[in-house]
């Protein structure tokens, strides 16, 4: 990229800091990959696998199924989902365009979708796309570019709207702030409140902050004359404007204005024991699925590998359950927030053939899957449900005084438990995650959910007088009514 984009005429800072962009050094895929078959953590760029003369079990499957998104690729070796999209700087500034191609400032939505329908599908999800293999009926199918189908489910609300995944994330979150990036949400600089909370703070822009914006906003004829909101690591959010006394939104494409709401101080937003909830939580109706996955190398195939560009001996296959878009699990993060998660692995690997082990892993990843909706989850999505708890697909039931869960899948090597659980109905220690900090809810929490799931058996509406004014009501409540875990 310094010989093209980056050249010192041209775009010379954002060609060094491109290169501590996830998106370049996927170092969080690659440390991933790892611990699930058994080997040492590694900080490694996807770089450094593809030179590797010898990579290990872990590293060869990562190279070989998850090598081609990374923008250090060449177009001749990219992956079948991306294969008609540039590399580097074009990977995401070529537009779509018949004839000569065309290099545009704002990226277009179709640019992401090329990596990120994979692995979270947050571009899927976002746009109203789910892929389903696992039986379902599939709505209005839509053919892709490597093979899949994908099924139509509603859209993500700001999708809705006429917003692009421009218009939330930043140029330092996207093409590298110059500060190593390990994972995620060490880039990811935008939150709900930063648009939708009425405290976030704003201030005056100073050019020295931000030399980027400085040398970019006046050669878009813009200039930040009132106060500006940040995100959470401090890039200005310059298309987000105060209007008034509330803040407007011009779509980056084109200038459109987009009103943004500030979320209503209202019962269902102040309801007592929902303070550690993220927007998240309540927002986020559907999230991929995978409920099953095994992983094994067979030494009689060949495979296309993209380190050297070329196909060689062995290949590791992959099969599961089936993908499936269902409401998600409820994890905890490391700032103890409750956030979305899925199956991140209940994965058996075999990479014995490859000179590996047999590992077994019953890991939750929570992330954003971008599938947000204005109507939240109903109270018994959350209080009455196996799958928010952890528990898996089944049934909860109230018998003789206590919660009964039957399994929809069950285990046979644990009995009364589902094969696509996160944790067991008797387990206390909360399950673990491939991400640092993040859990399962333990099972004091749990208890905790499922007392408000026992109320609501009587009393329908969140918002009703009980729960105003919980937890004051459990002291006064009648002996059949609920246990007092």
């Amino acid at each position: 990229m310094q010989g093209t984009c980056g050249q010192g005429a041209c775009h010379p800072v954002i060609g060094a800091r491109i290169h501590s962009s996830l998106m370049t050094t996927a170092v969080g895929l690659v440390g991933s990959s790892r611990p699930a078959f058994g080997e040492g953590a590694t900080e490694q760029p996807m770089g450094a696998l593809w030179a590797d003369p010898r990579p290990s079990p872990a590293d060869a499957y990562t190279r070989r199924l998850c090598g081609g998104c990374h923008l250090g690729t060449r177009r001749a070796n990219r992956d079948d989902a991306i294969v008609t999209a540039g590399s580097g700087c074009s990977a995401c500034h070529l537009a779509s365009a018949a004839g000569h191609p065309v290099t545009v400032a704002q990226p277009e939505d179709r640019a992401c979708a090329g990596c990120h329908s994979r692995s979270g599908r947050v571009s899927l999800g976002y746009a109203g796309w789910a892929e389903r293999t696992d039986g379902t009926p599939c709505e209005d199918p839509l053919p892709w570019a490597d093979g899949r189908t994908f099924c139509a489910q509603p859209a993500d609300v700001h999708h809705a709207a006429g917003l692009d995944c421009v218009d939330c994330h930043t140029h330092n979150a996207l093409m590298g702030s110059g500060r190593p990036a390990r994972r995620q949400a060490d880039e990811v600089e935008i939150r709900c409140q930063a648009c939708h909370g009425a405290s976030w703070p704003a201030a005056p822009f100073e050019p020295a902050e931000d030399a980027f914006l400085a040398d970019r906003l006046p050669r878009k004829g813009i200039t930040l004359d009132g106060p500006v909101r940040r995100g959470v690591r401090g890039t200005p959010l310059w298309n987000l404007r105060a209007v008034g006394d509330g803040w407007v939104l011009p779509r980056k494409a084109d200038g459109a204005p987009f009103p943004v709401p500030a979320t209503p101080e209202d019962a269902a937003h102040q309801q007592p024991g929902h303070e550690r909830l993220s927007c998240q939580a309540c927002h986020t109706p559907l999230i991929p699925t995978c409920a099953e996955c095994h992983v094994r190398f067979d030494p009689a195939g060949e495979q296309w590998d993209f380190g050297p560009a070329a196909v060689v001996a062995g290949r590791w296959v992959e099969s599961g359950d089936g993908f499936a878009s269902a409401p998600p699990t409820l994890a905890v993060n490391g700032a103890d927030r409750i956030v979305p998660a899925a199956p991140g692995m209940i994965l058996t690997v075999d990479a014995s053939a490859a000179g590996g082990q047999v590992t077994r892993r019953r890991w939750f990843g929570s992330f954003d899957p971008h599938t947000t909706q204005r109507q939240a989850r109903r109270c018994e999505g959350c209080h009455q449900d196996p799958v928010a708890l952890g528990l898996g697909a089944g049934a909860l039931s109230w018998r003789d005084g206590e919660w009964v869960f039957t399994p929809a899948h069950p285990d046979p090597a644990a009995p009364g438990a589902g094969r696509d659980r996160w944790v067991t109905w008797a387990q206390t220690e909360p399950g673990r995650s491939l991400k640092a900090g993040v859990r399962s809810l333990d099972r004091a929490e749990r208890d905790r959910v499922l007392t408000v799931g026992r109320c609501l058996a009587c009393h329908r509406d969140g918002a009703a007088e009980p729960y105003r004014r919980w937890p004051e009501p459990l002291v006064r409540r009648d002996a059949p009514c609920v246990p007092m875990w």
